[in-house]
């Protein structure tokens, strides 16, 4: 029995020794609290730095952030409850998806009611100039033919380049490229060619400038210059066109023709009498033999 009470006093020992150990760091971890211990905001930037006691930020997004950002948040007490925008989103530390908003109010609200409020304003990177930049930019002739050389290496910082093509205005062209932004609009002469990357085949001009939209409005534009084009040039209205030989030439209605008959000449002109009628013919045919008969008794009746 001695023994019994000795042990069950030593456990008992023990075990308050125990209880005396642990209380002080129980009842710390135990005390509620309305704290955030750290929160952050992939491709986030704070202003000012994140310290539990400052509850208003300015959070600066890259501009590769689009529609939804992602939001870590962990509380200093893991069983305080989290709202954000008046929704709640459970407890504990968490990696939380949201639509875009231009401003985040984050509730934390302690197991003795007590609560506290971080507010985030959100705003996008002015500095998006690389997310209006092409990354690759090629001319052809056609499909099959290799690019052709620009006046310099492509760089994206670069904005004007010399193309040397023998084409004339009208005809096609291959157009490639890439923005550096996928989500970015290009246009070429102001015509949409739609998101992303494309190869189109496009109708040749001397200058032809393609432009980028970024998702935030921001633009660049780069200008390609063809030369060794053919250029269309007007016919001079004063230069009649040529006529093929043998070709009748039209004589306009009523109007004289000047072109001479080609069966009378300057000599049947000058030597043509006047045509005798008929009857003068036969007048000098009865003379004749009249004279003819006369002749012929004169020989006969004298000797």
């Amino acid at each position: 029995m001695k023994r019994f009470l000795t042990l069950f006093l030593g456990f008992g020992l023990l075990l308050g020794a125990f209880i005396l150990v642990l209380t002080p760091q129980t009842v710390l971890a135990a005390e509620p609290t309305a704290d955030l211990q750290k929160i952050s905001i992939h491709f986030g930037t704070f202003s000012p730095e994140f310290r539990p006691e400052i509850t208003d930020y300015t959070v600066t997004l890259d501009a590769i952030v689009e529609e939804r950002v992602n939001i870590n948040i962990t509380p200093a007490d893991l069983s305080a409850q989290v709202f954000i925008n008046g929704k709640k989103y459970g407890g504990g530390e968490s990696t939380i998806n949201l639509p875009f908003t231009p401003i985040f109010s984050i509730q934390i609200i302690g197991r003795d009611g007590r609560s506290k409020t971080y507010r985030l304003n959100m705003e996008r990177s002015l500095e998006n100039a690389t997310l209006t930049r092409l990354n690759r930019l090629e001319v052809k002739a056609n499909y099959s033919s290799p690019a052709l050389p620009l006046s310099q290496a492509f760089d994206p910082n670069i904005t004007d380049y010399t193309v040397t093509l023998n084409k004339s205005p009208g005809e096609r062209v291959i157009i490639s490229l890439s923005p550096t932004d996928y989500n970015a609009r290009t246009t070429v002469n102001g015509v949409v060619y739609g998101e992303g990357g494309w190869t189109a085949s496009l109708p040749l001009e001397s200058k032809m400038v393609i432009e980028v939209t970024g998702r935030d409005g921001s633009k660049n534009s780069y200008t390609l210059n063809f030369v060794g084009v053919n250029e269309q040039t007007e016919t001079p209205t004063n230069i009649p066109a040529l006529v093929p030989e043998n070709t009748p030439v039209p004589v306009p209605e009523n109007t004289p023709s000047e072109v001479p008959d080609p069966s009378i000449t300057a000599e049947t002109v000058e030597t043509t009498e006047p045509v005798k009628s008929s009857s003068d013919s036969l007048a000098l045919n009865i003379e004749a033999w009249l004279s003819f008969f006369k002749s012929l008794l004169q020989g006969l009746i004298l000797p």
